[in-house]
């Protein structure tokens, strides 16, 4: 069994919808500096760019966010900066890749500027944990509730890692992005 490579960053996108016009609407992104250390957690709405017009009604149910919300949100040009200045050229991972990969691309075309860290499979994490500890993290993400919020459930993977190695307890930092 191979250690978690700390530190760990895991990503979460909420969407407007699933089609191929939809576009972020909320990113989170989760820092877990290794086993004695917090999970810092950053989250923003994002307010659309010019052209993400297509809202389905039933994703703002499922993420509990009213397009008006989304007004208040901030800019993608902020969000992308923001997010290439808090991973630094790392890897974010996230149990949905190629998903993630569509949102932060949406993201990062519609503002403009390179995109300069990379998404990982969650899978690469699990592959370096031996039977048990992948056990002890399926049965605790089966339990803890997935809000459809992306700063929350970012922390909730994260948790479910801490729960594989037997970090118990490990504190929350939540902070905007």
């Amino acid at each position: 069994m191979n250690a978690l490579p700390f530190p760990l960053f895991y990503l979460d996108f909420e969407a407007s919808g699933v089609g191929p016009q939809s576009y972020p609407i909320e990113v989170g992104l989760g820092l877990w500096g290794g086993a004695d250390r917090p999970i810092v957690t950053w989250s923003a709405l994002i307010k659309p760019a010019l052209g993400w017009t297509e809202w389905n009604e039933a994703s703002g149910r499922i993420h509990n966010i009213e397009r008006g919300e989304l007004a208040t949100g901030l800019p993608v040009e902020i969000v992308a900066r923001r997010l290439n200045e808090l991973m630094a050229g790392g890897v974010a991972y996230s149990d949905a890749p190629a998903m993630e990969g569509w949102w932060a691309g949406r993201l990062y075309a519609a503002a403009g500027i390179e995109q300069t860290w990379a998404i990982g499979d969650a899978d690469a994490l699990l592959n370096r944990l031996d039977n048990f500890a992948v056990e002890r993290r399926a049965c605790w993400q089966e339990r803890a509730h997935k809000a459809h919020r992306a700063g929350l459930d970012a922390e909730r993977d994260l948790k479910g890692f801490a729960r594989a190695i037997k970090a118990r307890d490990v504190p929350v930092e939540r902070r905007p992005l």
